[in-house]
Order: structure tokens, then sequence, then C-alpha cells
């Protein structure tokens, strides 16, 4: 009794033609927020700038949020809740209705951790944490999606920070950087 060849093992047989567009889909949408031309960002509080990495990697949807709101020009001032941090409110340039969904949210950043928070808990803001810091409004803890971190090898940014908190509110800017601008070990290109 002689038996058919056995089909193919089952990690190489034909994918129907439905879950191929889906998984086609996906890609495309993962190529799409993956393949963004920008990786590094320049933060300017008053006359201080640092290079600052899009943290794609731990908050993709909300890194390409924060790209549509650029470039960005605001004030900063010293939070009220969150202990050594600078916030940024976003209110005037957020999307009508729209509601941040957590992307490895985190209640305590580390210095130079910038978060981005758009729940319904408090108006969309951006915080710069440079020192101890852990995020919270009046009604309570809040916690931001990780989207930027601060290259700050030489702490000036704890400066500006204390700075804000004795003088009170900064000019912010929060512009891209092309890809030829992008800093090396640290420090910007000359």
């Amino acid at each position: 009794m002689t038996t058919g060849a056995p089909g193919p093992p089952p990690l190489m047989r034909p994918i129907p033609a439905r879950s191929r567009a889906l998984e086609i889909g996906v890609l495309h949408l993962a190529f799409d927020l993956m393949s963004r031309d920008i990786s590094w960002i320049r933060i300017t509080l008053g006359a201080r700038s640092w290079p600052a990495r899009l943290r794609r990697d731990l908050a993709p949807l909300s890194c390409t949020l924060l790209e549509d709101l650029l470039p960005y020009r605001g004030q900063v001032l010293h939070a009220r809740w969150s202990g050594e941090a600078v916030w940024a409110p976003l209110a005037p340039v957020w999307p009508p209705g729209r509601v941040l969904a957590p992307e490895n949210a985190t209640a305590r950043p580390r210095p130079g951790d910038i978060l981005l928070y758009g729940a319904e808990r408090g108006e969309p803001e951006l915080l710069f944490a440079y020192g101890v810091c852990r995020f919270a409004n009046n009604a309570g803890r809040l916690a931001g999606n990780p989207v930027l971190s601060l290259e700050d090898p030489n702490g000036e940014l704890a400066l500006a920070g204390e700075a804000i908190l004795r003088e009170g509110a900064s000019e912010l800017r929060i512009e891209p950087l092309p890809s030829s601008q992008t800093p090396r070990d640290g420090a910007w290109p000359n």
C-alpha cells in the first residue's frame, strides 16, 4: 500500500490570502512607525540645548504623536506635584478629544527622561525629569509614556530646572534633527 508524499511542514504551508493581507498590513504599520526619518530631537530650554533620542522602542505611538506636534514652541514651568521636574502644557496643540493610551507608562522617570501624558486625569503635557521625580498632579499619581531620553553628560538639565524653580517659566523649543545633525558620543557635531 502506497501513501502520498507527506505535506510540507507546518511552517511551510501556504498562508490563506486573508491572513496574508492582515499580516502584511501589520508589517506595513510597524515599518511606517519605525521608519520615520526623525531619530533625534533638539530640546532648547532658554539658552541651553540638548540632543534627545526618540524612544520608539518604548512608546512608538506616543513618539508618532509627538512628531506630529513638531516643531513645538511654548513654555516650561516648574512642576508643583512631581518633584525635580519641569513640564510643558500641550493643550493648545493637542488634537481635540485625543486620549493617549499607556505605552510602558511610568510615574518615576529618571533624570533626562521626558514623558508624554495625555490621559483624562489632567491636561496633556510633557514632563522633563531633572532629578528625583514622581509624576503627579493635584488628583494624585500619574504615569506618562517615555518618548525622549535627553543626553546630558554635564548635568546642565538640573541647572536649568533649578533656574526655572527660582526664576519662573522658561521658553521651550522642540525641533527634529535631520540625520546629518545627530550627536556623536553625546556631543553636537561641529
